[in-house]
């Protein structure tokens, strides 16, 4: 019987739909949403922080280079979250590769 792996349905329940209440007003991720997805057992903090990172990282440079193009500082932070997108992606690869991995250990020496 096969098993049906959705990571965006998982993503969906820990994290809210708008990309804005996810991060505070100099785009830094709310601690809140940092430990909602610690709880999930199979990630690790170390994983979910280096995920994290590495997308506000790219926002805040984002946002910089379009306030330097002219834009206000709340335009050029919605411009750049651009609804989430990224994040959304990032924190989905991380879960479909750590469910993966978790599925080649659990059923090791058979076919998956």
């Amino acid at each position: 019987m096969p098993v049906i792996f959705d990571p965006s349905r998982i993503v969906n329940k820990v994290l809210p739909h708008n990309a804005g209440d996810l991060v505070t007003k100099d785009l830094n991720f709310k601690q809140k949403f940092k430990t909602a997805l610690s709880r999930l057992d199979w990630l690790s903090d170390r994983d979910i922080i280096k995920s994290i990172d590495k997308s506000m990282s790219f926002y805040r440079k984002k946002a910089k280079e379009l306030q330097l193009e002219g834009e206000k500082p709340a335009e050029a932070k919605a411009d750049a979250l651009n609804g989430g997108k990224l994040l959304n992606a990032r924190l989905s690869d991380l879960i479909v590769s750590k469910a993966s991995e978790d599925v080649k250990e659990k059923y090791s020496g058979q076919k998956y």
